[in-house]
């Protein structure tokens, strides 16, 4: 895994040429890795706090931060754990017969869910990278650049951009 020093007393200069080495880590396609959604592809994973990407081919479709990459990684498992599951499988598949939302208390019904872990396994990739501090800082800095489609928010609280319907 990638990890980036901390940015403490590096000054703003610093603070960005941080934010932008950590974007360009995120984005490189060697550095993606197949969603499989497996309990043994975790161990890959550390627990350290930092940033991830979301890719569905090669567009950028999500990017967050969080205080442990694999706990995070973990939540891909079950559609009440992760809002870009269950934001996925709210877009993909809302058409198909049977469909029912998932929420953080239910699931999707089970043949929403074959296709869900299908699509997720054929069709996303996500690289992590390990950052002590500033991971907000990065997640809005490449939300507000990339605009990723599950991405709902921009700065802190702000509604910027995200799925509709």
């Amino acid at each position: 895994m990638i990890v980036v020093p901390s940015l403490d007393c590096i000054g703003r200069e610093g603070v960005q040429a941080a934010l932008v080495a950590c974007e360009v880590l995120l984005m490189q396609d060697n550095n993606r890795i197949p969603l499989l959604l497996k309990r043994e592809w975790l161990r890959q994973f550390p627990s350290d706090a930092g940033v991830y990407a979301v890719f569905d081919e090669h567009e950028l479709i999500y990017v967050g931060e969080t205080g442990s990459i694999r706990a995070r990684m973990t939540d891909f498992l079950d559609s009440r754990n992760h809002v870009l599951r269950r934001s996925i499988g709210n877009t993909q598949f809302k058409d198909r017969e049977g469909f029912q939302e998932a929420s953080a208390h239910h699931r999707f019904p089970d043949h929403i869910e074959e296709s869900l872990i299908e699509y997720i396994e054929n069709q996303l990739t996500v690289t992590a990278v390990v950052v002590p501090l500033g991971r907000a800082e990065i997640e809005e800095h490449m939300a507000a650049k990339y605009r990723p489609r599950y991405n709902a928010k921009g700065k802190r609280g702000s509604k910027l951009h995200g799925p509709t319907g």
